[in-house]
């Protein structure tokens, strides 16, 4: 089993909220005591809605049927999922539907039609598309969460995520002038043909990859295993081994899966912005940047329906496994 330097460990996770200290499965670890709520800020300067995060994680307070849940957002999940209380609002019948799991095996979802989801009791959402039914695990236990949703129904706002002050602002439009930012990507938007999930352009070792963006997966960059001998042979990365890491880290939500880890030994560009070394890891059907990378920037802004990505990164992570202890130990 894979050991992993404790400077890289820390590199990889920096900005989790839990007090993890090893990369154990068992959440009794975890360190996790009870419930964490943010209470729903005023609007300010002119964002139409905001709010101090979810245990690290961006997430919205939503109005459905007169009732208020906190929903976690998250552009790497195409569908809404909400908990028994939130669907037992809707008066619709159930749909029976297989979508494929982070593996890209079938799993059957039962699908109901939403009344209107409103953003702080306020903005409606696009809400004509179905929410799956879906327990969504420690994260209710641990933070008060009924739902996350998902890309479809973020279309139409701008979703700005500030990991450094922990706080998230929603806009009707963004202006880029408005602020610096060091990395300016297009992304492919929700639905298209090619490629359902919001993705963009990563180049690793010369070589173009597009990614999805993640938002709650723990992991940097995740490459599909198919092309990971590309990387190799450029030496682009080292192969580290294999080991079982639980996708769930803090919250439980997904089972643990079977990871190869790899290290990095080239610049990782995105949105002509270079990132040395980063975290890299090859499991299944996924590819994606993940919460990680997101979650060591300073500031992200996504819009959907312009896609657009904006990042303001920030420098003490742009070379993450150069904090490696220089005897390799723990």
């Amino acid at each position: 089993m894979l050991n992993l330097p404790l400077k890289s460990f820390i590199c990889a996770s920096a900005l989790l909220t839990a007090s993890v200290t090893s990369w154990a499965l068992e959440s009794e670890s975890l360190g996790i005591t009870s419930p964490e709520v943010s209470p729903t800020p005023a609007v300010s300067n002119d964002a139409i809605y905001e709010r101090a995060f979810c245990g690290g994680n961006p997430c919205v307070d939503l109005t459905i049927s007169g009732q208020t849940f906190t929903f976690l957002i998250n552009t790497g999940e195409y569908y809404t999922v909400a908990e028994s209380e939130v669907i037992n609002l809707f008066s619709s019948q159930p749909n029976e539907v297989e979508v494929k799991d982070f593996e890209g095996r079938p799993s059957p979802l039962t699908f109901y039609q939403p009344t209107t989801m409103r953003l702080g009791g306020v903005k409606p959402l696009r809400s004509s598309y179905p929410v799956a039914s879906k327990s969504v695990g420690g994260y209710k236990k641990n933070y008060g969460i009924t739902g996350i949703l998902g890309a479809r129904d973020m279309v139409g706002l701008v979703w700005d995520i500030d990991y450094e002050h922990q706080r998230l602002k929603v806009w009707r439009s963004f202006n880029e002038n408005t602020a610096s930012f060091s990395v300016h990507s297009m992304i492919q938007g929700v639905g298209l043909v090619k490629k359902a999930l919001p993705s963009t352009q990563v180049t690793l070792a010369k070589h173009t990859f597009i990614l999805e963006l993640e938002l709650l997966e723990p992991e940097d960059i995740q490459i599909n295993h198919n092309f990971i001998k590309v990387l190799e042979d450029a030496s682009a990365i080292e192969i580290k081994g294999s080991r079982v890491l639980g996708r769930f880290f803090e919250n439980g939500y997904k089972n643990g899966a079977q990871y190869t880890m790899t290290e990095g030994k080239q610049d990782t560009s995105i949105g002509g912005y270079d990132y040395h070394n980063i975290f890299t890891v090859s499991a299944g059907f996924d590819q994606h940047i993940g919460r990680g990378f997101f979650s060591r920037q300073k500031r992200v802004v996504i819009d959907l329906k312009n896609n657009q990505l904006w990042i303001v990164p920030d420098a003490a992570y742009d070379n993450c496994l150069a904090e490696l202890s220089d005897d390799g130990s723990d």
